[in-house]
């Protein structure tokens, strides 16, 4: 025969390949005949020092293999049948003939053959070329094998197989056949009886000849059984074969399937039982899914149909958690009707209810959603259901929902689709709700709030007396973040989100409401829902539903900073109130100017305003004039009793109450408060003078009129404001200056803090916070300032009350320092601290090290304190030098500290009368500073070898404790206070330490200046890689 020429050759590079090709023949039954094989194959890139390839035939047995033979490049080698080759040949004589040959570095082409006798129509023919790279396995060989396999038999019949093989990584070869002649071929068929070749029933009742279609298929329970069946349209038998059955594309099962003759058909019945999720999917069924049988069409061993199955029933008010719903075009490319793949669940209102919804969402916090909600009608019908739908829930990853009136739409029941249209969805919950039994009809206010978990409906009737406007209210807590809700009418049907009407959304304070103009009677529906991500919980709200009613708000007019806004001029001749640049306190010299609206549908014949000043009621004014729906108001120039208002300096907080009596019924009542935070300029404190405040209002609540404020600003405390007044130093003198702070008495407690000097009316008394003092109740507070290392300005500072009391006074005083150098071994003084006078300032140099300090009273039987501060800007008075405080031991009894004294150039000393009940004493006191001593006089011990906290004393106590910790290198260290939830109460330490032993103080409040509860604590100390933890308990 003509030679077959080989395949051209291909780039790449492979280590091993192995082509093996079936050939089925086709002869006369019973007709032996002989057959000469013959082919030739090409491989290239073939590295050195040679490949073995080891070419092998197989028939089966009655076949009988003669002779075989091999030309490499035009050298034709004879194997002969008793074996003997130069090139290595097994023959067993019956049914195997192998040989194998050296292959030299290139591109080399061999041809090859083989005569047999004995073929019928039962026979095969295989054929293996195995390229071997070597024994040393490296990757020499070819990149490409390819050729052509011939048999011609005694008949004339010539038979051609081609192999074309390229290692692809996984240590496989393919092979493409083409002109094979006669060969088997399955094919899907309907076989007489068969309802089609791949049939559902919800029983087991199929036989091999009758598979009729079902009327019913149940989802969600074992009561599926499958039934595939295929022919073999092919003119030769059919070997064994596997076929498998697929659901949505994952596997259901499989069954191994017997030889099957010409135009027999061959399958399965009653494979089962199944359990199928309802909803419309698709079932696919592969014949020979193993690829075990050459036939002449490969093309065709795949059907794929699509049936519904009758979903579970969601019962009204129930929630079910559902797996992810099939991929919405999963097996598509197999199916000629092509619905979308679904999820399904069927739904059935209850009596007496009217409007209906379904929604959907995501079961965990993570991922996309992105299923679908779709109404169908009900229908049982195995392959119509789940196709047509009458209304598709909106795109996108928020909550899915699908809204029914069944007024208009009929009682049901419906079908519900779910579809997703992403890989990665997760788990989804679906519940079936009817509209709320809350109590909900035009002017009844609910005493108690619906609790809605996504979404909730309420139906309201609108008779003929109720048309006109009208105003739909929700209130939700604003913590909860943004609730939604819009309003359907009367022809509604069915829809979703999208379709509500006049859609809004809650503002900062949890309101928000709908203005209706209601033109027909009937039974309409609102329509409350929040989204997952803006809310994971249920939460509260309050709907509420009024005719024609006036709403009083707050307005911020064009041109205005505000609703409510002090300016320090009149502005009669301005429209415009923008942000006043200064407020000056302490004067009368501010007046106010208001705006309002009334943003209801009836007209208001009350206009109230009510004025607050840091939670105190202040002043109100009630004009008799109506305001109609959309009008405003402007009141400016207001004045207080005839003359201007008069803040005191500092910042606070204005609060404006619309209807402040509450004589209007309004649409709205949680939008009439407003409020905003200012700053009035302090007065200055007199040098070294005592002031007394006897203003029982003078220090304002420090979160008073929190709660009116809306204008998403950031609230810093309220306070009482002063001045430090500023006086260059004179040589060494006056280089450290502080101002003090003492209540009336020692029930009271009172804070301070350090601020740089007020710039505007917005920023002042805020957020730069320089230093600040929070002690205790009756205490003595105050904040310094070091002039060697500021910027030689004012200062301002802030007087806070204390949350838990009321604060009717308080003595305020600011000190400068007195020089005293390097200090003496002796003793230093006497030192007199009058009457009226609370601290004492001595700067000294301190040489670095272990220093013994001694306070002394010198009869006059003070409580006395002193405290130590290093160099540096701005201290609170815990802001102290290790923990260099003193203080504990009472009226008229020595005070001593052992400090040990870092490297720095000057060092602050203060000493203070403890609190409010040593102010009026005549104070004498002698001061001695000891260098090189430690706690026990001693020269200083050896440093700790680890760090650790190492008591509390008292422990349990009441107000304050000392901690003591030790370290045992100087670095940064962080000492906290944290309860036993693990929250973060108060910050200590965050500086820089000594080694060495260390203490703090706590004196029982948090970082707010709050009283802490009574109950157990963790302080925790971290320094470097090391921490340490102890409990300490506070009793009261």
């Amino acid at each position: 025969m003509d030679s077959i020429p080989s395949l051209p050759e291909r780039g790449g590079c492979s280590m091993r390949i192995m082509t093996t090709v079936f050939i089925a023949v086709l002869l006369g039954v019973g007709t032996p005949a002989a057959a000469l094989i013959t082919g030739s194959s090409t491989a290239s890139n073939c590295g050195e020092g040679g490949n073995w390839i080891d070419i092998t035939f197989t028939t089966n047995e009655g076949v009988t293999l003669v002779d075989a033979w091999w030309d490499f490049n035009g050298t034709g080698v004879w194997l002969d049948a008793d074996g003997t080759s130069q090139c290595g040949m097994q023959n067993d004589g019956v049914t195997s003939f192998s040989f194998y040959f050296d292959v030299p570095a290139g591109t080399n082409t061999q041809d090859f053959g083989l005569t047999a006798t004995g073929f019928d129509s039962d026979d095969y023919f295989r054929f293996v070329m195995d390229l071997d790279m070597g024994s040393s396995g490296m990757p020499y060989g070819a990149d490409y094998m390819g050729g052509t396999v011939t048999v011609e038999f005694s008949d004339a019949t010539v038979l051609v197989a081609t192999f074309d093989t390229l290692y692809d990584g996984s240590n496989g070869a393919t092979a493409n056949f083409t002109n094979l002649g006669a060969l088997p071929n399955f094919e899907f068929t309907v076989k007489p009886g068969w309802a089609g070749a791949l049939v559902p029933r919800e029983a087991a009742d199929a036989t091999w000849t009758s598979v009729p279609a079902p009327l019913l298929l149940t989802g969600e329970t074992d009561a599926t059984w499958l039934n595939a069946v295929y022919q073999n349209t092919g003119s030769v038998m059919a070997g064994t074969s596997r076929m498998n059955l697929h659901l949505d594309g994952t596997l259901l099962g499989f069954r191994n399937l017997w030889t099957i003759e010409p135009g027999a058909w061959n399958g399965s019945t009653n494979i089962g039982a199944y359990n199928v999720p309802g909803g419309r999917h698709v079932l696919r069924v592969t014949a020979d899914a193993a690829n075990n049988v050459t036939e002449s069409d490969e093309s065709d061993n795949v059907l794929a149909v699509q049936y519904c199955w009758r979903g579970a029933d969601l019962a009204p008010l129930a929630t079910l958690t559902r797996p992810a719903p099939p991929l919405y075009n999963q097996d598509h490319e197999y199916v000629t009707l092509n619905w979308h793949n679904c999820d399904g669940v069927r739904i059935t209102p209850d009596p007496g209810y009217d409007w209906v919804s379904v929604w959907g969402e995501r079961e965990a916090d993570d991922g996309f959603i992105s299923n679908y909600l779709r109404l169908h009608p009900a229908m049982d019908d195995p392959l119509d259901a789940f196709g047509t739908n009458l209304e598709i829930s909106r795109g996108g990853a928020d909550l899915q929902a699908l809204l029914v009136n069944t007024h208009t739409a009929g009682s049901g029941p419906w079908d519900i689709g779910i579809i997703r249209f992403s890989a990665n969805t997760p788990d989804y919950r679906i519940a079936h709700l009817h509209e709320s039994p809350y109590p909900f009809d035009f002017g009844i206010e609910p005493e108690t709030p619906y609790y809605v978990q996504r979404l909730a409906m309420f139906q309201f009737h609108v008779g003929t007396g109720d048309l006109g406007p009208a105003t739909l209210t929700l209130y939700s807590d604003p913590d909860d973040g943004p609730v939604r809700m819009g309003w359907l009418a009367p022809d509604f049907t069915y829809g979703n989100l999208d379709d509500l009407n006049d859609a809004v959304v809650t503002d900062a304070e949890g309101c928000t409401q709908i203005d209706l103009d209601l033109t027909t009677t009937g039974d309409y529906c609102a329509v409350v829902y929040c989204n997952r991500a803006e809310h994971p919980g249920s939460l509260a709200v309050n709907v509420g539903l009024y005719g024609p009613t006036p709403d009083l708000e707050n307005m911020t007019m064009t041109g205005w900073h505000a609703p409510m806004v002090p300016q320090p001029h009149d502005t009669s001749a301005l429209f415009n109130c923008p942000l006043p640049d200064t407020l000056h306190g302490g004067v009368a010299a501010t007046w106010m100017n208001l705006a309002c609206r009334n943003g209801g549908t009836a007209d208001a014949d009350i206009v109230g305003w009510g004025m607050d000043v840091d939670g105190y009621w202040e002043y109100g004014i009630r004009q008799f004039t109506t305001l109609g729906p959309g009008g405003s108001r402007v009141l400016q120039n207001l004045e207080k009793a005839g003359e201007p208002w008069t803040f005191r300096g500092g910042r606070h907080t204005l609060g404006i109450r619309m209807d402040y009596l509450e004589e209007l019924a309004e649409s709205v009542e949680r939008n009439n408060d407003s409020g905003r935070q200012y700053c009035w300029s302090p007065p200055v404190l007199p040098t070294n003078g005592l002031v007394t405040v006897e203003d029982s209002r003078a220090v304002p609540d420090r979160e008073g009129g929190w709660d009116l404020c809306d204008g998403g600003e950031t609230l810093y405390w309220n306070c009482d404001g002063w001045r430090m007044s500023y006086i260059p130093p004179i040589g060494s003198n006056r280089w450290w200056y502080a101002t003090a702070v003492m209540p009336w008495a020692n029930s009271l407690d009172i804070d301070l803090q350090l601020h740089a000097p007020l710039d505007g009316t917005q920023d002042g008394f805020g957020p730069d916070v320089l230093a600040e003092s929070f002690s205790g109740d009756g205490q003595v507070e105050f904040v310094l300032v070091n002039d060697r290392y500021a910027d030689n300005r004012p200062h301002d500072v802030g007087v806070l009350d204390d949350v838990d009391n009321y604060m009717p006074g308080y003595h305020i005083q600011e000190v400068r320092s007195a020089w005293g150098g390097i200090p003496g071994r002796g003793e230093l003084g006497p030192y007199k601290m009058g009457a009226g006078r609370m601290l004492d300032l001595h700067e000294y140099i301190l040489d670095p090290g272990d220093w013994l300090i001694t306070l002394a009273d010198n009869g006059s039987g003070v409580d006395w304190g002193m405290s130590l501060y290093q160099d540096g800007t701005y201290h609170g008075k815990a802001g102290v030098v290790n923990d260099a405080m003193a203080w504990q031991e009472g009226d008229g009894v020595t005070e001593r500290m052992h400090v040990n004294v870092p490297a720095g150039t000057s060092f602050c000393l203060a000493v203070w009368k403890v609190d409010a009940g040593e102010l009026d004493k005549e104070g004498n006191y002698s001061l001695w500073l000891a260098p090189g001593v430690s706690g026990t006089g001693e020269p200083a011990p050896a440093l700790p070898q680890i760090s650790r906290i190492t008591g509390a004393a008292p422990n349990p106590f009441n107000p304050r404790t000392t901690i003591e910790f030790e370290l045992k290198r100087d670095g940064p260290c962080h000492l906290a206070l944290y309860d036993l939830q693990g929250r973060l109460v108060r910050t200590l330490v965050a500086e820089q330490r000594q080694a060495g032993l260390n203490a703090t103080v706590w004196n029982g409040l948090d970082d707010r200046g709050r009283h802490a509860a009574s109950g157990v604590y963790l302080a925790r100390l971290r320094a470097g890689a090391e921490t340490d933890l102890l409990k300490v308990t506070l009793l009261k």
